[in-house]
Formats: structure tokens, sequence, C-alpha cells
């Protein structure tokens, strides 16, 4: 597969590598992919999120593999456990680094090319949507998280209708879902989205809705106080 690699020297794929093993590279990193972005979006949009999948599904992949081996007896099994969990360590850090990048990839646009930019953000939130409902539980939170934070750097007078009420059914779905870490992921996407006069939403629907965003404050207000100190 052909990888987009004009004007900065460098492939999508060795740019997230480089986001993956430190935060330090991230500032110059976003230079270089609003560059490719320039270049060729279309192809850009595809390998990022080609990255964006591939290392939210790295936990699912060890996990898959790690069940193939259960039958090699009770010693192979603990050894493969422990490693199991420092490849979940692993991935989480890899996860949270990247969350981190495409956040400031994001508020980082060129403000001389702000519409080309917001269209750019518009596309990749559409293909992160699609993977809300992913059987991994993991990788649904992630995608509500990725939503979340990309939604919130742009501004939603701006979006597509139709875009914003897919975001907003997404998320609302999410609120159901048997995991916590993806139902404080989407309740986090939720004050933005929906509008407590809009009719088209149900009456328990609002409900849970505000339930939620009132325990979420209390949670991030709870946790700036420990931050203080």
């Amino acid at each position: 597969m052909a990888r987009t690699q004009e004007a900065t020297g460098l492939t999508v794929y060795q740019i997230f590598n480089l986001c993956q093993k430190s935060n330090v590279a991230h500032a110059k990193c976003v230079g270089l992919l609003w560059q490719l972005e320039r270049s060729n979006s279309e192809k850009c949009l595809a390998d990022i999120f080609a990255c964006v999948k591939h290392v939210l599904l790295i936990p699912q992949v060890r996990h898959s593999l790690i069940q193939r081996l259960i039958t090699r007896g009770a010693e192979g099994i603990l050894k493969r456990k422990r490693r199991s969990r420092a490849d979940f360590l692993q991935g989480e850090m890899h996860g949270d680094r990247i969350v981190r990048f495409i956040t400031g990839f994001v508020a980082g646009r060129d403000p001389a090319r702000e519409e080309d930019c917001d269209t750019f953000a518009e596309k990749l939130l559409r293909q992160l949507i699609s993977l809300v409902t992913a059987r991994d539980k993991s990788v649904r939170a992630r995608c509500c998280q990725l939503v979340q934070v990309i939604f919130n750097n742009l501004r939603a007078d701006e979006l597509d209708e139709d875009l914003l009420d897919s975001m907003q059914e997404s998320m609302l779905e999410r609120l159901a879902d048997k995991v916590p870490a993806v139902r404080t992921q989407a309740v986090s996407a939720l004050p933005r989205l929906c509008d407590p006069g809009d009719v088209s939403l149900a009456a328990d629907q609002l409900h849970a809705i505000s339930c939620l965003v009132h325990i979420y404050q209390h949670i991030w207000m709870s946790s700036q106080l420990c931050t203080e100190q």
C-alpha cells in the first residue's frame, strides 16, 4: 500500500510511531501531519484511520493470541497471563498517547486553511463513529473518547447537521453500554451534542443525560481539587 510521504520525508505511519514513543515529539508531528494532509488529503485520512485502528486493536489481537495458547499447560498459561498484563498496560499507554496526539492535531489546524482543515476533521469523525459499536470494549471506549476530543476542538455551529445527528445518536446508544468506561466517554460528549429542548429525545433519555452530566461534572471537579492539593 502506497503511503503519503511528500513534503515531510516521513509517512503517516512513521509519524504515528514517533508519537507512540514519546509525548515530546507531538508538537513537531502535528505540523508534519498537516503538511501531509495538504499534499494528499484523502490518502492522509486513510492512513491516519489505519494507524488509529491498529493502535486500538492491539490489545484485542493479543488477547486472541493468548486464547489460542491456553492448551499449552498451566505453567505456560500463568506466564502468558503475566505477559498479557504487561502488553495490556503498554497498549493503554500507546492509546493514551495517540488520543493526546489526535487532540493536538485537530487543535493545531492552520488558520489560513480553516475550512479545509475542518472538513478533514469532520471526515475523520465520521470514520471514528463507525467504530463506536466495535466488539472490543477498549476500542469502543477509545473511539468515544476520540469523538469527544475532536468534537470539542471544533465549532459545533459550523459542523454538518447530519454529522451532529450521527454523533448524538451514537453517543446516546453508548449510554446503555455494559462497560462503565464506554458510558463515561459517551456522556462526556453529550453536553455539547444534546439540546435540552430537543423534542426528538425521549424524556427518559433527557433525564439520563442530565443525571450523567451532573455525575461527570462532579467527578471532574473532584479530580481538579485533588490535583490542586
